[in-house]
Parts: structure tokens; C-alpha cells; sequence
């Protein structure tokens, strides 16, 4: 979620949100649930700062998720309000530390052999066909994401019909802007008249509308809001979609779920 845009040309899997008030502020949010349907709490990365020091650095990152004690006590609290997991760091990305862990455990001999008994399948997705294997991508996604867009429509609503609601204000500065500077040009000679309007132009300036990004608060509230509205049947149907999943109790959910969602937006 980032920088000034609410479209993007890149399609609709993207979400582009003004963060924390800065341009190029990213949040990066992961969604885990299983196959029973059941929801995990959300784990969310933020941008923060990193300590100068690499001794205030590590205090951080293992006591305060990554974050500065001024910001980690509003963290804190944002956590127990909305029950996800919120971390920080340079780049709002997971780190590279855990990318590598990650990625080199899958297919060894070792996973393989571990998966069996616990009856864990192991199921490998084909270059470029993510958007049909990955479980989020092939039915999470679409109400998710619509749930963040009509939050972030909802709140760009409210900010414009606030500062329509000031229109008559700024009717009557204008007005009285005019009146100041007809008067100094009546009473004033050129150069004193001259002098005096600049000022008034100043002075008055123009309030043209301004959007207020979200901040890290409204961010973590929208993202615990849309995945908390996403019913059981939506997270089955992402597994039984991807070929994992093939229970006769759930065959019917699949339309169903699919028209619950689409009334979200």
C-alpha cells in the first residue's frame, strides 16, 4: 500500500494506499488461515527507522517487534485492538534472513519425509500460474482487497465532503480578499497599493483539497476488518480451488461464498 495513487495500471491485485503520511510508505500484510476454514491472526510490516546503534538495534528488533519505544507503545495497543501480529522494519518487507530460511527448505529430503506422516501435501506450483494455484490469489484476494478499496473510498468520500462543507467559508475570505483589495486600491497610491495587495494575497492563500493518507492505526484496522469479514466457506474454496481440498461436505459452498463476497463492495 503506497504513494498518492488510488489506480494503478499494474490490475486489481494491487492495492495503492497513502501510508503514514510519506510518499513510497509501504505496509506488507501476510494472511494465513487452513483448510477447515479457521483464521489466523494477520501478521503486518511497517516502516521504521532502524536505532543508530547496533546494540539499540537488536533491543528493538527482539523486544519491541523493530520499532522505537515512542511508536511501540501505540504498536502495542494497535495489536491487542485488532489481534495481528505487527512488526517493523527498513523496508516493510520480510527481512532476508527469513526469505532464505524459507525458501531453502522446500522439497529436501528432510521436508519431504517430515510431510508424510503428518499427512502434509507438498504441492508445486507452475511458473506463472500463481494466480490459479496460490490459495490467496485464486479466491482470498478478490474480497479482501475490495473490502480495502471500499474502506479507502469511503475515507476519500468523507475527506472531500468535509472540505466541501467549507465552501462557504472560503466564499466569504474571497470576498472579503476582493473588498481589502479594491479599498487599497482606491485609498493607497501605486506603489503602497501595490505593496498592500501582495500582502493580502499572502496572507490569504488558497486552500486547495489536500488528502490525508491513512496512518499505520487505520492501515492495521482496515487490514483486521477485511479478513475478519471473510467467511469459512471463502477460505475452503481457495484450497478446494487449488486441488487441495475435496470434500463432498463443502462442494456446494463454492457458488455461495462467491456471491456472499461480491456483495462486500
Amino acid at each position: 500500500m503506497q504513494t498518492k495513487q488510488t489506480i494503478t495500471t499494474r490490475g486489481t491485485k494491487t492495492v495503492w494506499v497513502k501510508c503514514a503520511n510519506k510518499d513510497k510508505t509501504r505496509a506488507t500484510a501476510m494472511l494465513l488461515a487452513d483448510w477447515d476454514g479457521n483464521k489466523y491472526p494477520p501478521f503486518l510490516m511497517f516502516k521504521s527507522s532502524p536505532a543508530v546503534t547496533q546494540t539499540k538495534r537488536d533491543a528493538n528488533s527482539s523486544e519491541l517487534n523493530g520499532f522505537w519505544t515512542t511508536v511501540w507503545r501505540e504498536v502495542s495497543a494497535l495489536q491487542k485492538e485488532t489481534n495481528c501480529q505487527i512488526y517493523g522494519n527498513k523496508c516493510a518487507w520480510w527481512n532476508l534472513a527469513m526469505s532464505l530460511k524459507f525458501h531453502d527448505g522446500h522439497w529436501t529430503t528432510e521436508v519431504v519425509d517430515y510431510a508424510a506422516p503428518l499427512n502434509v501435501i507438498l504441492l508445486k506450483v507452475p511458473p506463472k500460474y500463481t494466480y490459479v494455484c496460490q490459495l490467496a490469489d485464486v479466491s482470498w484476494n478478490k474480497p479482501f482487497k475490495s473490502g480495502l478499496r471500499s474502506l479507502w473510498i469511503k475515507r476519500l468520500r468523507g475527506q472531500l465532503a468535509g472540505y466541501r462543507a467549507g465552501e462557504k467559508h472560503r466564499d466569504r475570505k474571497r470576498a472579503k480578499l476582493e473588498q481589502d483589495i479594491i479599498r487599497a486600491r482606491k485609498e493607497l497610491v501605486q506603489a503602497e497599493a501595490d505593496e498592500e495587495v501582495n500582502r493580502l494575497l499572502s496572507e490569504h492563500g488558497e486552500e486547495p483539497f489536500k488528502l490525508k493518507a491513512p496512518n499505520r492505526v487505520n492501515i492495521a484496522r482496515w487490514v483486521a476488518s477485511c479478513w475478519d469479514a471473510l467467511i469459512p466457506a471463502t477460505i475452503r474454496s481457495g484450497f478446494r480451488r487449488g486441488g487441495l481440498l475435496d470434500d463432498p461436505r463443502y462442494r456446494g459452498e463454492e457458488v455461495a461464498s462467491d456471491s456472499i463476497e461480491t456483495r462486500i463492495v
